[in-house]
């Protein structure tokens, strides 16, 4: 697939010029994305949930628990809203109301389906891994296969996608041309602290995890609050 069709359910009406409906750019910005928000319609009413999730193709996997209400939805083939978004800077106008963000972002509209062979969940299962951290499914401890059992996966398959981007510097508003006010580019994105072991007995870093961290971009790490178990509250 070269782009995906354009329908009224997929159509960027507002900024229609920010519109890319090319599978290309489409994959890009899924790939770059570290998680989503998968959205769907329950009996209870619209539910949406922060999910990780890999792109295989022209789907998209993702696990959980076999319990949970997203994980059934999709294993009957539910159809689902899935959105990605990517900040690349904040755009500063000297107007209050124009001020905006540089941003990639993505809306697709998949139907879902449960991964049941053993070496297509554990193909799947290596995605989101490789997706998360290259290199980690080689390195660490493979599932068992009662935590297989355990797991349920499953694919949503992309029927309709459409991207969204903004680039480039402020468009100021014809009154706010000529203010002595600064204005300007921000540039964001995600970018990782020091790591931080889990204990002092873990050693050095392994290979895939430098790897990893010299292809991406460095920051201080954030403060996190935490529980009293010492994970997030």
């Amino acid at each position: 697939m070269t782009s995906f069709p354009v329908t009224e359910r997929n159509r960027i009406r507002q900024h229609p010029e920010r519109a890319r409906y090319d599978a290309a750019t489409i994959y890009a910005i899924l790939d770059a994305a570290r998680f989503g928000f998968m959205a769907w319609v329950a009996a209870t009413g619209p539910e949406v949930q922060p999910v990780l999730f890999a792109r295989v193709g022209q789907d998209l996997v993702v696990h959980g628990s076999r319990s949970s209400r997203r994980m059934q939805h999709l294993a009957a083939g539910g159809v689902v809203r899935f959105a990605v978004a990517l900040l690349d800077g904040l755009v500063v106008t000297k107007s209050a109301f124009a001020t905006s963000v540089n941003y990639r972002s993505v809306v697709v509209l998949g139907t879902g389906r449960a991964l049941e062979d053993p070496a297509e969940k554990r193909a799947a299962l290596r995605a989101l891994s490789e997706k998360i951290l290259p290199g980690h499914w080689a390195y660490a401890r493979q599932p068992t296969e009662r935590e297989l059992a355990a797991t349920a996966v499953a694919a949503v398959h992309m029927d309709l996608a459409s991207a969204k981007v903004r680039v480039g510097p402020p468009k100021e508003l014809p009154q706010d041309q000529d203010a002595p006010l600064w204005s300007g580019v921000l540039p964001g994105t995600l970018a990782f602290g020091e790591p931080q072991p889990a204990s002092a007995a873990a050693g050095p870093l392994p290979p895939h995890i430098v790897a990893f961290l010299q292809t991406q971009p460095r920051g201080r790490a954030p403060q996190v609050a935490r529980g009293p178990q010492g994970g997030m509250p």
